[in-house]
């Protein structure tokens, strides 16, 4: 989310905006195509508003928007990708050790992979951890999380973390 706010910003555009428009298409096509989510990036809202400034930007990952600044808010390594776990990020903050695992699901997150990221968490000895999916989680892995140091960030909360860091007041709101 962050590479998405970041791509538009850096071109003089409202991020906010962007995901107006994003948000107002899937309200119309609420299981949009392959083909279809390309015409949802930033680049396709870039093109369309401001086709001068638009240039292509390769680094569009989750892990890179988390990692930048929405999340995390201490020191991180990002994992090589295969082998690690399920880890996608380690994180150093306050004295503790922590870990990041992040989805590209396109509906709510259940509860398997929070339980999985849980005995991860314990058994890699880590004090907490976060999985973060802009799609958001159900209820049965809010429940699961409770009282076990495990942070389920959904996009509002992305966002709000996004707002906080330039200094603007968050938004209620659950994920």
């Amino acid at each position: 989310i962050y590479t998405f706010v970041e791509q538009v910003r850096s071109r003089g555009a409202d991020p906010y905006a962007y995901f107006e428009w994003v948000f107002e298409k899937l309200m119309h096509q609420p299981s949009p195509s392959a083909e279809q989510i390309d015409q949802l990036l930033p680049t396709a809202w870039l093109q369309a508003i401001a086709p001068e400034q638009n240039s292509v930007t390769t680094r569009d990952t989750l892990i890179s928007t988390i990692s930048t600044r929405a999340v995390l808010l201490g020191a991180y390594t990002v994992t090589k990708g295969s082998g690690d776990g399920g880890i996608d990020i380690h994180l150093f903050k306050d004295g503790k050790k922590g870990i990041v695992q992040c989805k590209r699901y396109g509906k709510k997150v259940g509860p398997a992979p929070v339980r999985d990221l849980y005995g991860t968490m314990v058994g890699g000895k880590f004090e907490f951890a976060k999985i973060v999916c802009p799609a958001g989680f159900s209820d049965k892995a809010y429940e699961f999380s409770i009282g076990k140091n495990i942070e389920l960030v959904g996009l509002k909360r992305i966002i709000n973390l996004v707002r906080e860091s330039e200094g603007e007041p968050a938004r209620d709101g659950k994920d």
